[in-house]
């Protein structure tokens, strides 16, 4: 492999160069534009830039022709041209190559719809460093997002956003060994091959990556010409030969270059020039030729895949259901993984019957589905009827082309499919106001041993309010009150509509608390300072801005 060092001293910026790449067949030659740290730039005849990474170099010279002496695009296409079409089909199979290129938007929005974890603010972060760094060529800071992201990985090791944006950054700092294992494992398979090409692992690219890709029926013209070459040399075309089965009439150019390939390969040519090479005659007859000098090796890749997709198929019965309408835009979304979790309960608290969405709320996480996830027929029509009504449901873990989702799912209880209201919020408690504070407008209310948190605005008697904005030590009368409660969203209960319980004696207000009072109070020890009403408060008490039930915050 070429080093940087090595192109400083034998090359110049303006010289014409020829590269030789991968494993050997192809070769770039250009002028050279740029030598970098990490890669050189070459300005290839027809106007486009290349970039090329040192470590996916295996050969560098000097080429003898000028540009000038090299014949213009148009008279290579015409020579081109002139040749035999079956040798002009097995030339461009030999120079098809699949270059990758970064796609920030397309990871940025992977990212920003991935399930909400403690690590996504991270993930977000990471994600606009990776984009910056990108475009200023900033490899270091590349390297720190990929160390940055596998340390992530131990704490969130299902993030498929995560995994998508180590893998990426690892290609672009040209970490070609994190990036394969990456992408390959959450199945950007194109993407793995790339990185499996840069690292000259041809068996292993042949085997697993671009294997993958055709025999999920995905079409990428340049991946499947270069399975072709590298499958050629590694003696199992079986999974190329189940691809033309099912998709041979499909993508009949595609199918008859490759074809092409290999009757070269095997010195034959059955093609009746007076028909076009993609032609069903043609296609037929190299399909009878390629059968008899390429048949499938014992085990074969094939059946290797297939006895793989049968112990995936035993280990899940019931299949995975995706929305084609949400999804069918999502190139990849039908490779996702099956489901790993099953029936885990949560609250759906959000369906909006225009999108056919819903969110369900279960371990501190929101878990996205859409009604093609629901597998109870009861439950749709309740959501189509009552889609604010809270349902207890249960669900199975699956994936779509953004990360985790909800599916099969079901009522927990068919008969009761709300949560049972506590009996405890349909009646009025009686209370005594024991911790206030002025400053951050919230308090206590004690109800024989147990305490509930309140704010100002849930108070809705206007006398109390007053009392409460003037009186900073109002926590000294012990006033009695009448409240309701309500639950948050976390569970957690609160006072509400807080009035006085009775009416209370203006005159004795800022003067000596009542009776008694006074002789309750702790006396502080000598030397210490009395501590205010309310001050000792513990910070879990005092309910934070997002608890507090929508329509009820002070403006």
């Amino acid at each position: 492999m070429a080093a940087h060092e090595d192109f400083v001293l034998d090359y110049q910026v303006g010289q014409r160069i020829t590269v030789v790449l991968g494993n050997g067949s192809l070769c770039w030659s250009g002028e050279l534009e740029e030598i970098g740290e990490r890669r050189i730039k070459l300005r290839m005849e027809d106007g486009t830039v290349r970039s090329v990474c040192y470590g996916g170099i295996l050969a560098d010279y000097l080429t003898a022709e000028t540009p000038a002496e090299q014949p213009p695009v148009s008279a290579r296409n015409e020579l081109l041209s002139d040749q035999p079409p079956l040798r002009r089909a097995y030339l461009e199979v030999c120079a098809a190559e699949y270059e990758w290129e970064f796609d920030p938007q397309s990871l940025r929005e992977q990212v920003r719809l991935s399930p909400n974890i403690e690590q996504k603010r991270l993930i977000v972060a990471l994600t606009d460093s990776l984009i910056d760094a990108e475009q200023a060529d900033d490899y270091k800071t590349m390297d720190q997002i990929v160390s940055a992201g596998l340390s992530l990985l131990e704490k969130a090791s299902d993030s498929l956003a995560l995994r998508r944006l180590v893998g990426e950054a690892a290609l672009l700092s040209e970490d070609y060994e994190t990036a394969e294992d990456m992408l390959y494992g959450i199945e950007m398979y194109a993407e793995a091959f790339y990185a499996a090409w840069m690292m000259d692992s041809s068996d292993k690219m042949a085997e697993d990556g671009a294997c993958h890709l055709l025999y999920e029926r995905k079409k990428i013209p340049e991946v499947v010409e270069m399975y072709v070459r590298l499958a050629e040399k590694a003696g199992d075309l079986s999974v190329f030969g189940s691809y033309v089965e099912n998709e041979g009439d499909a993508n009949p150019e595609l199918v008859a270059r490759c074809f092409a390939y290999l009757m070269v390969c095997a010195g034959q040519d059955p093609v009746d020039e007076g028909e076009p090479l993609s032609s069903e005659k043609n296609r037929a007859k190299m399909a009878r030729i390629f059968e008899q000098c390429y048949p499938n090796p014992v085990p074969c890749q094939l059946e290797q895949m297939e006895s793989e997709e049968d112990e995936t198929d035993e280990s899940c019965s019931d299949p995975v259901t995706f929305n084609s309408e949400q999804l069918a835009d999502n190139a990849g979304w039908e490779q996702q993984p099956a489901k790993t979790r099953t029936d885990i309960c949560g609250t759906i608290f959000s369906y909006k019957p225009e999108q056919k969405i819903g969110f369900i709320r279960a371990e501190d996480t929101d878990w996205f589905f859409h009604v093609n996830h629901i597998a109870d027929e009861q439950l749709g029509q309740m959501l189509e009827e009552d889609p604010l009504g809270q349902y207890i449901v249960l669900f199975d873990v699956g994936y779509n082309s953004r990360g985790a989702c909800a599916v099969n799912v079901h009522l927990k209880d068919p008969e009761h499919p709300r949560e049972k209201p506590d009996p405890a919020l349909e009646v009025e408690h009686h209370g005594i106001i024991t911790r206030y504070y002025p400053f951050y407008s919230n308090g206590q209310i004690t109800e024989g041993d147990t305490s509930y948190n309140f704010r100002l605005a849930f108070v809705t008697d206007p006398t109390l309010k007053n009392y409460c904005e003037i009186w900073q030590n109002i926590v000294q009368y012990q006033l009695p009150v009448v409240f309701r409660l309500r639950k948050l969203k976390d569970g957690k209960l609160v006072a509400t509509d807080i009035r006085l319980e009775h009416p209370v004696d203006e005159q004795n207000m800022g003067a000596e608390p009542a009776a008694g009072l006074a002789e309750q109070k702790p006396e502080a020890a000598e030397g210490e300072v009395p501590a205010e009403p309310g001050e000792n408060l513990p910070a879990e008490a005092v309910p934070a801005e997002s608890e507090m039930p929508l329509g009820v915050h002070e403006s």
